[in-house]
């Protein structure tokens, strides 16, 4: 646990670089999500999924292209 955000923050670090090298294709929210770590608020959770579900559906042709390299 003493090391939990190091270890969190290279893992996001090691995303950013596979990205730019174009190894890896991350679907994400342009805006941060206001959402807590631990939400229970079925109405929160489900705005959450909506707007990520329509983001990887604004991403479709984009996600197909990077598949078919």
């Amino acid at each position: 646990m003493e090391k939990r955000h190091l270890i969190y923050n290279e893992t996001l670090d090691y995303i950013e670089e596979q990205e730019k090298q174009g190894r890896v294709f991350v679907i994400r929210p342009e805006e941060k999500l206001q959402i807590g770590k631990v939400e229970k608020d079925p109405n929160k959770l489900r705005e959450v999924y909506d707007i990520d579900r329509e983001v990887a559906t604004s991403q479709i042709v984009a996600i197909e292209k990077f598949i078919n390299i």
